[in-house]
């Protein structure tokens, strides 16, 4: 597993390529832990994202938005920019939430230090996605019993769709 989270400038294409696909299988990595540690009595959660490397073409990333996350094409009505402590507060309430007896987790202390080793790479991912230029849209939250979200973070270079949501 990689320890940093940041790479260098890359000049080939073919190095980009092979830099996301890394990354993308660094993600992949931490989003499976998350949902086995995030698994408990009538409660499951699933995570997704896509990373956009063609940004500056407008007519490429619109396909390609087409192709992974329909929800915030340039047509949708339903996709609505957000502020970042919103976006955060989503983002958090489901990384941090347990649930209670009837449904949720119960996680002793080990199986904890765990989730937050977990979460906290997830968030380091989301936050490279993060700049001041960064426009982060939301869609109405459409699946999950307990909570969702649906996030496009739009920058001209890279960009990100993550989902996540929780149900029984």
């Amino acid at each position: 597993m990689a320890k940093d989270l940041d790479y260098p400038p890359l000049i080939c294409n073919i190095q980009t390529a092979y830099a996301y696909t890394m990354k993308s299988e660094y993600i992949k990595a931490i989003i499976n832990k998350l949902e086995k540690l995030m698994y408990g009595h009538n409660y499951q959660v699933y995570f997704s994202f896509h990373i956009f490397t063609n940004c500056s073409n407008k007519s490429e990333f619109n396909n390609e938005i087409n192709k992974h996350c329909i929800e915030f094409s340039e047509d949708s009505q339903n996709k609505t920019p957000i502020e970042l402590d919103d976006f955060w507060k989503r983002i958090n309430y489901g990384l941090n939430y347990r649930g209670d007896t009837t449904a949720g987790l119960h996680l002793d202390q080990h199986k904890e230090k765990e989730l937050e080793k977990a979460t906290n790479e997830y968030i380091s991912f989301i936050n490279e996605f993060i700049k001041p230029t960064t426009i982060i849209y939301s869609t109405i939250a459409q699946e999950g019993i307990y909570w969702s979200y649906s996030f496009l973070l739009r920058n001209d270079d890279k960009s990100l769709y993550i989902s996540g949501c929780a149900e029984d």
